[in-house]
């Protein structure tokens, strides 16, 4: 009987220190689920994140996501690497550009204000061509909202403007107004009051003064 007790007792122990060392190192638990407890954390994390109230910002075109068929937030392009050629700029995109489809060269294509607030400048700036910059907040703090490659004539809001109102149409390809470009949109989030024209930035550190687009936009976009 005692001997009987004695083995119990040790492979309790063993057991134990087994399920320790388990625990400890590969982060499993032996029991029927198998899921590594860091994976769980994580998946208890995000279900936080989807219960919590998340702002977010609208989408500036239709089928916003099957546009972004080049130059996306903070790729690094030079005239011999980029996926536009020819290429005239070097650096790490400060912005998401949304292209057009083949069946819209021709087309007048309507951009939409992505967030409520006031418009505080439009200008036409060198390598974009129309710039309307939007004054915003995102998260309680604010931000600046860059349209790039538009028709300034075709703006007819001077101030407040709500998400989803009508901003501009796009620049017609190599035009004055495209800052001689493609027609696409370049969206860019400035963190912050200031404004920052630059499309790219030589340190990718530089980035984070910007918001990449589609993060903000990602809830929009499912």
């Amino acid at each position: 009987m005692i001997k009987a007790i004695a083995i119990i007792i040790g492979t309790l122990a063993i057991t134990s220190i087994i399920t320790a060392f388990l625990v400890g190192v590969f982060g499993y638990s032996i029991n029927n689920d198998a899921t590594p407890i860091a994976e769980k954390t994580e998946t208890v994390i995000e279900e936080e994140k989807e219960d919590k109230k998340v702002e977010t910002l609208d989408i500036p075109m239709k089928n916003t996501l099957k546009r972004i068929t080049k130059k996306p937030f903070g790729i690094k392009v030079s005239p011999n690497d980029s996926p536009v050629q020819p290429e005239k700029f070097s650096g790490f995109h400060t912005g998401t550009d949304f292209e057009i489809f083949e069946d819209e060269i021709e087309k007048d294509i309507e951009i939409k204000a992505i967030c409520d607030g006031e418009i505080i400048q439009k200008n036409s700036v060198s390598g974009y061509g129309g710039v309307i910059v939007q004054k915003c907040q995102y998260n309680d703090n604010p931000i600046l909202v860059l349209y790039g490659h538009i028709q300034l004539d075709s703006s007819t809001k001077e101030r407040e403007i709500k998400k989803g109102d009508f901003i501009a149409l796009l620049s017609l390809a190599n035009s004055q107004e495209s800052g001689f470009e493609r027609k696409h949109l370049h969206l860019g989030i400035i963190k912050g009051d200031q404004i920052n024209y630059r499309g790219y930035v030589q340190l990718e550190e530089e980035l984070s003064s910007w918001i990449n687009p589609i993060i903000v936009l990602q809830k929009e976009l499912r």
